[in-house]
């Protein structure tokens, strides 16, 4: 199904232990990339700041640590598919607790 033109928004909880670092800003930059179609922000709803989730400088300038809850926007071509895979690296903290789900994404 496509969503050209249509913006899908949600919010979303940082939950693993080191919020916001590089190894998370990575597998959210890798997913993107499988996308090329589609584009993507998190907005740190505390500061406003909001990031290209093409950028992993961007990311990282968030700060967000756990607990803080980040706005998700995603725009394109397969945005719903996409959207799915972002709040499912979030919702199982980007596998901090799962080295073998984590060496699969880290593979993809």
């Amino acid at each position: 199904m496509s969503t050209d033109g249509m913006t899908l928004v949600c919010d979303l909880e940082v939950m693993n232990c080191a919020g916001m670092h590089t190894r998370v800003a990575l597998l959210i930059f890798k997913k993107l990339e499988s996308y090329k179609n589609c584009s993507a922000s998190l907005t740190r709803k505390s500061s406003g700041y909001t990031a290209d989730c093409r950028s992993v400088l961007d990311l990282l300038a968030l700060g967000a640590a756990q607990g803080e809850v980040l706005t998700l926007s995603v725009l394109g071509e397969n945005a719903e598919t996409l959207q799915k895979e972002l709040i499912t690296l979030f919702e199982n903290k980007f596998y901090e607790d799962d080295k073998e789900m984590l060496e699969e994404e880290n593979d993809k």
